[in-house]
């Protein structure tokens, strides 16, 4: 009689949670695409939130340990500076730092639309921490990524400003970085990609694989 290896409680489980958690930034990332080509608006697909969602959703489906990290190295500083500037809206009824004035005039549509701020990033960091670890070298990928993003969107329409390709994004305006909005707009493109790989990509990056460094998924993809 030839032995079949019959899945353990820990594979099952494990597979239920990969299927959940892919499933869930997939998910939106569904919807995202059929209400931006319903509202005749399929440029919105290229925001890097929505394109790392999906890059993140297929790296979970698939244990792919790039795809992870990459998704998660480009949404932890961003999402997490959009959660605590809507939290801080419920709980003060001010916002600290404005990046989510538009939602003052969402309907529940952009709610759902929104709600990869919420998903993603906890999504990724379990998916980091149980399977498949930290790659240091993430936020080159990331910044390749952003790059060919912010470039692409440099050539849309100045309305929409998908990755803040036009000008530096609502609220953030009244910041520092305001001033890049006096640059051209070339050179504008570029400061916007140096300043989110300096400011975002590699601090995340490091960050992430100093402190999951010594979690079993990371220790084994060190070998």
């Amino acid at each position: 009689m030839i032995a079949v290896d019959m899945p353990t409680d820990a594979y099952r489980r494990q597979a239920w949670e990969r299927a959940l958690l892919a499933g869930l930034l997939l998910g939106h990332f569904l919807f995202v695409t059929f209400r931006s080509l319903a509202s005749g608006h399929p440029e919105n697909l290229l925001w890097l939130s929505h394109a790392a969602t999906l890059i993140g959703g297929l790296g979970i489906l698939f244990g792919h340990r790039r795809m992870v990290c990459v998704a998660l190295v480009c949404l932890l500083e961003g999402h997490l500076l959009w959660i605590s500037d809507i939290v801080g809206k419920w709980i003060t009824g001010t916002r600290w730092l404005g990046v989510t004035l538009y939602l003052d005039r969402a309907d529940w549509a952009d709610w759902v639309q929104s709600m990869n701020h919420f998903l993603a990033v906890p999504a990724l960091l379990f998916t980091a921490i149980t399977r498949t670890g930290v790659d240091r070298k993430a936020w080159v990928s990331a910044a390749c990524l952003f790059a060919v993003l912010a470039a692409v969107s440099a050539f849309l329409p100045a309305e929409s400003n998908i990755n803040s390709a036009h000008r530096v994004w609502e609220g953030l305006d009244q910041t520092v970085v305001g001033h890049l909005n006096a640059l051209p707009p070339a050179l504008y493109v570029a400061a916007v990609v140096v300043l989110n790989v300096i400011g975002s990509f590699w601090p995340s990056n490091w960050l992430l694989y100093r402190l999951l460094r010594r979690f079993p998924a990371t220790v084994e993809a060190r070998g």
